[in-house]
């Protein structure tokens, strides 16, 4: 979250003028809480502070609006996205969005608002649609996204599985992150040593740890109890 939906929306308005920038989380209070760290980078680095205008027209917790005319503004995942046009389109945890029934978005629910507010938000304007998220479970959104070819997707683990990034069968786990690393070792030892991760996986449990941090929602399609 930090690199994708602040970082490349800082980086866009930086080398842009007059474009619009859209952060979408699953709740109202997320998608703010994007919007605060990316206005306190604004605010923060004095490389930045320039795109703030002395006396802006809009600088409040769901939109603000810059010295070259870019605009970021958040909503919440619902119908409301309706009627906005923009360049980027950033989506937060999509593995969580739900329907209007409350249910996450996967095979039966699947279009109900993703593919007519959200898609569309961005493509009605030739821009880009940016999603991040842990995935869920083999049929949820961010899966199927990966599989869809008009996507491009790339899956990171906290190890590196030579089964998954050296697996010409699962090419979205290609990465150069992963080259001159061992079985097992550590892909972000500075955040996440070693021992920081073995701990983790004794404490949530080995299936939770999959998921969470090996992003490896396949061996749960195919469990009793699917999620």
């Amino acid at each position: 979250t930090i690199i994708l939906a602040i970082g490349i929306p800082i980086w866009f308005v930086f080398f842009n003028q007059n474009k619009q920038v859209l952060i979408v989380s699953n709740t109202d209070d997320q998608a703010k809480k994007i919007l605060t760290r990316i206005k306190t980078q604004l605010e923060s680095n004095e490389l930045l502070k320039w795109l703030i205008p002395n006396k802006p027209d809009v600088w409040n917790k769901s939109e603000v609006t810059l010295n070259n005319g870019c605009t970021i503004f958040c909503k919440p995942y619902n119908i409301n996205l309706r009627g906005e046009h923009v360049s980027i389109t950033v989506c937060d945890e999509v593995s969580q969005y739900k329907d209007g029934s409350g249910k996450r978005v996967h095979d039966k629910t699947h279009g109900t608002l993703f593919e007519r507010y959200v898609i569309t938000r961005a493509t009605a304007k030739g821009g880009k649609l940016i999603g991040i998220t842990t995935a869920y479970s083999a049929t949820d959104l961010a899966m199927k996204m990966i599989a869809n070819p008009a996507f491009k997707g790339k899956i990171y683990m906290a190890q590196k599985k030579s089964a998954f990034v050296d697996n010409p069968d699962t090419p979205e786990f290609h990465s150069k992150i992963y080259e001159g690393l061992k079985e097992d070792d550590p892909v972000f030892p500075d955040v996440y040593p070693i021992e920081k991760l073995m701990t983790i996986r004794n404490t949530i449990g080995h299936l939770a740890y999959d998921r969470e941090f090996l992003s490896n929602v396949l061996t749960h399609a195919d469990s009793i109890f699917p999620p």
